[in-house]
């Protein structure tokens, strides 16, 4: 008999409409003869991002692999959704030299990759995302409007990714870009990440359709917390196109993390051609405030901006404590 279950903190419970799904850190199991024999992680402290990742199946279900992947994989991206997530990122084995070796990347890594790729998992960082390059970070942005409107004016465009770090904002981050042939207009999405040390995310965008064309991004002027409760980070937006930007800003911080934006007047404000807007953002630790637990040890904060005509999308940056 098929079934999933939730595992989280020290209980478990079956998955159903009423499941609490508050931000967490979880496994998911599948279930078989009443005994587990799938699992993947899922990490929703942070929306809009999810972390769906570590998918295995137990040897003796091999046959069976791609079924019990497949159920893991819609459980995750549900509860995903549920907990207001639509940004999802998925770490696995890299199919190359590195892994020949290990019998479970060569087993089950093209079956994984198979799955994710048949719901809209696309290659963003595939070199030097785990020091041994062993491992590769697929991103999901399909549940993103911005994305799909885009997508939906532009389904013949192309996508490209960086094979290793580009130029960004004065520094450097792996690219992710579709691009309509038949008109040059694109979007592309500027990712970091690292397996270990910095969690993945967008920092930042590039668009050009018709007479509008930007780049937004974010800065942390204040990287490291360790021994601090404050500082701050920037918001830019940059008008490259033929008619003025009018933007809205918000701001997606866990609870217990204070934010003050400067000048609160200019939250909306509007960029005229070829100049950039930049918003300054301090921020507050709270004594109160818990790391989530089975995450990276990092804060993650979100800017949303709304460019009047299009949809809201997202720009991160890390506090790293």
């Amino acid at each position: 008999m098929s079934q999933l279950s939730l595992y989280a903190s020290h209980e478990s419970k079956g998955i159903d409409e009423n499941v609490d799904l508050q931000p967490r850190t979880c496994v998911i199991e599948a279930i078989r003869d009443e005994q587990a024999v799938g699992w993947i992680f899922l990490d929703t402290n942070y929306p809009p991002y999810a972390e769906i990742s570590g998918l295995l199946v137990h040897p003796n279900y091999v046959k069976e692999a791609e079924d019990i992947g497949k159920e893991l994989i819609e459980r995750s991206i549900y509860l995903a959704e549920k907990s207001n997530c639509n940004i999802f990122y998925a770490v696995e084995w890299k199919i190359s030299p590195s892994t020949e070796k290990y019998s479970l990347a060569q087993e089950y890594g093209k079956i994984w990759h198979r799955l994710y790729s048949k719901y809209g998992f696309k290659p963003a960082i595939i070199r030097n995302f785990e020091k041994n390059d062993m491992d590769i970070c697929l991103f999901n942005v399909s549940n993103s409007e911005f994305y799909n409107e885009f997508m939906s004016r532009h389904p013949l465009s192309i996508l490209s990714t960086s094979e290793d770090l580009t130029g960004f904002n004065r520094g450097k981050a792996y690219e992710m870009k579709w691009t309509d042939l038949q008109t040059d207009e694109f979007l592309a999405f500027y990712i970091e990440g690292n397996r270990y040390n910095i969690r993945p995310k967008i920092l930042g965008i590039g668009y050009k359709e018709g007479a509008l064309a930007f780049e937004a991004g974010i800065s942390n002027e204040t990287s490291n917390a360790f021994n601090k409760d404050r500082g701050t980070f920037s918001v830019y937006l940059k008008n490259k196109g033929k008619e003025a930007l009018k933007t809205h800003l918000n701001v997606i911080v866990p609870k217990d993390i204070i934010i003050n934006i400067e000048k609160k007047s200019n939250i909306s404000s509007e960029t005229y051609i070829s100049k950039e807007k930049r918003w300054e953002v301090s921020y507050i630790i709270s004594p109160l405030f818990k790391l989530p637990k089975v995450s990276y040890n990092t804060i993650l904060i979100t800017s949303l901006l709304h460019i009047d005509g299009l949809s809201t999308f997202p720009v991160s940056t890390e506090i790293k404590i």
